[in-house]
């Protein structure tokens, strides 16, 4: 009984000493058991500054579809990584002779004077985007393309025959014309997320030209109905 005491006392002093777990039976035998691992610390990840180019979608992409044929294939297809406009220049005006009731009155001459005073809705326009934002096209000419406002019209004509005739307001546009141009890239998937990044050397192309209208004033004409 001495000589298993001292066995296990010396077998208690080696396991303090190497930091390995020791479990005692109630039969006062002693077996060690592996001491539990250190968490590992988290690895730094190194972010690819490409991966924060405007590619005009966000920059990132989850679908499903594009993930799996990205790993099956090399990890890499075909995207536009980035979408900017270039070359906005002023085109002229444009009038539009809206068909609503609130933009037009009727009377019957001579000796009248045709009255149209209300209050209109109006709105920026604008053509094709090719994927830019609101926000973009914007900044780029130079006016908020998706403004709304509620402008008074104040127009008079007088009538100097006998006929119907109807007083018609127009709106009158600032017309800007733009061209997007597109810059390659390709994606780059890692996990659940892609981005997409430029090709090496990759140079912009145009992808097409667009045009953004600004409400500036109002028009009318009279015409016989």
């Amino acid at each position: 009984m001495k000589i298993r005491t001292a066995l296990l006392s010396l077998t208690l002093t080696a396991m303090l000493l190497t930091g390995t777990a020791v479990t005692v039976s109630s039969s006062g035998s002693g077996h060690t058991a592996a001491a539990a691992p250190e968490e590992a610390e988290p690895t730094t990840r190194t972010i690819d500054p490409r991966l924060f180019t405007d590619t005009g979608d966000g920059g990132r992409n989850t679908d499903a579809t594009v993930r799996q044929a990205a790993d099956k294939k090399t990890n890499r297809l075909p995207c536009t990584a980035k979408r900017e406009v270039r070359n906005v220049r002023y085109k002229g005006t444009h009038t539009e002779w809206p068909n609503a009731a609130e933009w037009r009155v009727s009377g019957w001459g001579p000796h009248q004077t045709l009255r149209l005073d209300r209050k209109v809705s109006v709105a920026n326009k604008v053509g094709s985007t090719f994927g830019l934002s609101a926000e973009v096209l914007s900044s780029s000419v130079g006016f908020d393309v998706t403004r709304t406002q509620e402008v008074g019209i104040s127009l008079g004509a007088d009538l100097t025959e006998k006929a119907h005739y109807q007083l018609q307001a127009g709106a009158v546009y600032k017309v800007y014309s733009y061209d997007v141009y597109y810059t390659p890239g390709e994606w780059l998937v890692s996990g659940m997320w892609g981005s997409c990044i430029p090709k090496d050397n990759a140079k912009p192309y145009l992808a097409g030209s667009g045009t953004a209208s600004k409400f500036w004033t109002f028009d009318h004409r009279t015409v016989k109905v």
